[in-house]
């Protein structure tokens, strides 16, 4: 009965975490989740992806004689592949991945030009004061969204 219910279990219940955080709820859970550290490890994450299987190979490569497989030389072995494939991977990061982000947030999303003093006297006070305010989309974090929200669920 355990083998038959314990995945869509664990999904059901990590959706009850998740969606109220979604919607808006549970702020702990997503000023957690959307911590800076999380954020820099997800980064990294997908370069030691692409690193990990050429450290595997180096390391293999490297014996000297066909090694005797004890547990404990597995664990040394994986350990030392993860920690090299990290430490590889950061410098693959800022020398692959961060230019192209870069470029990609200039292209999708050039920086606004902010109007001239001269302009703002020819009755462009309202351009100015949008570019000062922002883009007009609304965060999930809003009152408003809350109050929608609340009255969408009940």
């Amino acid at each position: 009965m355990y083998n038959l219910s314990c995945r869509p279990m664990f999904v059901f219940g990590l959706g009850l975490i998740l969606m109220p955080t979604f919607v808006g709820r549970l702020r702990l859970i997503k000023s957690f989740l959307g911590a800076e550290t999380f954020m820099v490890l997800a980064r990294l994450n997908y370069m030691v992806y692409m690193v990990h299987c050429l450290v595997v190979l180096w390391i293999i490569s490297d014996f000297k004689q066909p090694a005797y497989m004890v547990s404990l030389n597995e664990w040394f072995l994986a350990i030392g592949c993860v920690v090299i494939s990290f430490i590889a991977a950061v410098p693959a990061t800022l020398m692959f991945e961060a230019p192209f982000l870069n470029i990609e947030k200039y292209i999708l999303f050039p920086p606004k030009k902010r109007p001239s003093k001269a302009g703002e006297a020819n009755g462009q006070e309202e351009d100015s004061q949008q570019l000062k305010r922002g883009p007009k989309y609304f965060p999930l974090d809003d009152e408003t969204t809350d109050s929608k929200n609340k009255k969408f669920l009940e």
